[in-house]
């Protein structure tokens, strides 16, 4: 990419080195960033200033299964956006909690900040809660949940949950909840 006037677009798209997000970005925005020492983040993670030792999780297929079980349900669909709403809102009362939305994705530096593995375990069972799960999906097992994220915690890596992996079965593919978007 040394010579950007022979591109046929004036943006292109990169992926991002710790989200993984595959974001657009002009060009005369890819030159301003190389003088900033920013070649591989997204906007988010370099206005963020995240290093690598980032946790990173996602829980948006919980979203997605009870909008696929619902949609008709246009009084449910009010309440699913409530539930998003409350777990973004809980979330971010941690000040080591930051939320992309448009991915859906948490993302807590653990580099920077010294907080507890405990507090950011509470927090994350605060955002689970706003999803209502033992009304919304009574036969989830959530405790298999937390335990898998908190492994991740600990062992500093990502977490983009499955409901599949925690025996409910989806009838919904993986690209639709990668895609699915809350307004």
């Amino acid at each position: 990419m040394s010579n950007y006037k022979n591109n046929l677009s004036e943006n292109i798209y990169e992926r991002c080195c710790i989200c993984n997000k595959l974001y657009e970005i002009s060009l005369k925005s890819r030159k301003l960033n190389k003088k900033l020492k920013n070649n591989e983040t997204c906007g988010f993670c370099f206005r963020n200033n995240f290093s690598k030792k980032v946790f990173i999780f996602n829980v948006k297929s919980l979203p997605a299964f009870l909008y696929v079980q619902n949609h008709k349900n246009k009084d449910f669909l009010k309440e699913l956006n409530q539930y998003v709403s409350c777990h973004i809102k809980s979330g971010l009362k941690n000040p080591v909690f930051f939320y992309d939305v448009e991915t859906m994705n948490w993302f807590v530096d653990l580099s920077k900040k010294k907080i507890s593995k405990k507090e950011i375990k509470k927090t994350i069972v605060e955002i689970l809660f706003c999803f209502n799960l033992w009304d919304t999906i009574p036969s989830l097992n959530q405790k298999r949940i937390l335990k898998s994220i908190f492994q991740s915690i600990v062992a500093g890596n990502s977490f983009f949950l499955n409901l599949d992996e925690f025996g409910l079965k989806t009838s919904f593919s993986k690209n639709f909840v990668k895609n699915f978007k809350m307004c």
